[in-house]
């Protein structure tokens, strides 16, 4: 299951591909979400930069991408 992460102004909104949506604040609480809606580290994509605001910050992405490997051992 993929799924598109951006920043919104009251967190983060994760997209999957079949459409539902999941908000939150603190991105290990939502790399846990994601994890048990059978999303993986290698498919979850963000966009970077150039998106500007909506582009998760390194610190965020990080935690996310730590927190999923961690439950996927």
């Amino acid at each position: 299951m993929k799924a598109y992460v951006v920043m919104r102004d009251d967190g983060l909104l994760a997209t999957l591909e079949d459409g539902r949506q999941f908000e939150c604040v603190d991105p290990c609480e939502l790399a846990d979400m994601l994890f048990e809606a059978g999303v993986c580290k290698v498919d979850v994509t963000m966009p970077d930069w150039r998106a500007g605001d909506i582009a998760p910050h390194g610190g965020i992405r990080l935690a996310l991408y730590a927190r999923l490997s961690e439950r996927s051992r």
